[in-house]
């Protein structure tokens, strides 16, 4: 017997995929998408003697991962999305409104979560830009590396992800951007005040 839905990703900064996917299943009537390709640059990981710790072993991630990757200029590439296949809706779906919040401490999995909103027309993306890539990300595989010199670590990850966009016409090198954008202001901060999600209640009691 509930009408309207906020979920709020603005503190979220990723996770693990699946539950993004499930999540979302929840909330639209249609199936969906979430990656057009992944891609690596390299069959060996570089500058070896500099990383301190990685995942797993990475020719055994290549081998199960990008086993029908085809080789191009960018590299090897897999068009196979293994997640593709959850990607529809629930038995019992939510009908009413739905708003969701985002912002720049949004990435990852929450990102993702974000796009499919932001690639659905029922539904509302209100806040600011999301940490996470509109157009693609960086992830999958990450290695921390020790820079020789002055010894800051630095945590690099092998995998480009391509992300599925309704819009592309969004520019290149954009977060997940906002159907209303919102901004929390220093003001809202020091008076304990939500634009943002006031936003949402407001719009939501107008309709």
């Amino acid at each position: 017997k509930v009408n309207n839905l906020i979920i709020d990703v603005r503190q979220n900064n990723g996770g693990y995929r699946a539950n993004a996917i499930h999540l979302f299943s929840f909330i639209t009537n249609e199936p969906f998408k979430q990656r057009t390709s992944e891609s690596v640059v390299t069959t060996t990981l570089p500058e070896k003697e500099h990383i301190m710790n990685t995942m797993s072993d990475y020719g055994q991630f290549l081998k199960n991962y990008f086993t029908e990757a085809k080789q191009t200029n960018e590299g090897l590439v897999s068009k196979i999305d293994r997640a593709e296949e959850m990607m529809k809706p629930h038995k019992k779906t939510f009908e009413g409104n739905i708003y969701v919040l985002t912002s720049g401490k949004t990435f990852s999995a929450g990102s993702a979560f974000a796009l499919n909103a932001k690639n659905d027309p029922q539904i509302t993306l209100v806040g600011e830009e999301a940490g996470g890539g509109y157009h693609f990300h960086i992830g999958q595989f990450p290695a921390l590396y020790e820079l020789p010199n002055s010894k800051i670590m630095v945590n690099m990850s092998m995998v480009k992800i391509n992300h599925y966009v309704e819009n592309k016409s969004v520019p290149k090198g954009s977060g997940v951007l906002p159907d209303v954008e919102v901004e929390l202001t220093e003001q809202d901060l020091t008076a304990g005040t939500d634009a943002q999600l006031d936003y949402a209640i407001k719009d939501l009691q107008e309709k």
